[in-house]
């Protein structure tokens, strides 16, 4: 049961992790798509401003993992599809880490429910804290 309980934490943490990296690389792929878009209406219009240049290279250091605010090796790591392809395999990580969750959880409350019907066998009101009868409640 330890075990159980111990698996659901890593899988938690895992699921945090991968959902904070899909968040990152979220918000980085809007960025960049923003900066796209201001470059085509500068380029529309045959310029473009010094404020956008200096956002280009603070972004362009960023990706190549040498600027100070870098989120991660991997989520600067380049072009759309790459990040694209990174989000859907943490998307599957992260369906797959649920599943895991789920299975864990439905045989720790089986083993629950057992010792629960054990306890009621033997006509024992609570066994550890559990209350028999709690299983009724799943």
């Amino acid at each position: 049961m330890q075990a159980a309980k111990q698996l659901i934490v890593d899988l938690q943490a895992q699921l945090d992790m991968s959902r904070v990296e899909a968040d990152q690389l979220r918000k980085q792929q809007q960025r960049q798509q923003q900066e796209r878009q201001q470059q085509e209406q500068h380029q529309q219009h045959g310029q473009q401003p010094a404020c956008d240049i200096a956002a280009s290279a603070d972004d362009h250091q960023r990706q190549d993992g040498r600027g100070a605010r870098a989120l991660t090796p991997a989520a600067g790591a380049g072009s759309v599809p790459k990040m694209q392809e990174r989000l859907t395999r943490l998307r599957k990580e992260q369906a797959d880490a649920e599943a895991a969750r789920e299975a864990a959880w439905a045989e720790l409350k089986a083993v629950v429910c057992d010792i629960s019907s054990l306890a009621s066998v033997d006509n024992l009101q609570s066994v550890g804290g559990l209350v028999v009868g709690f299983c009724a409640e799943w």
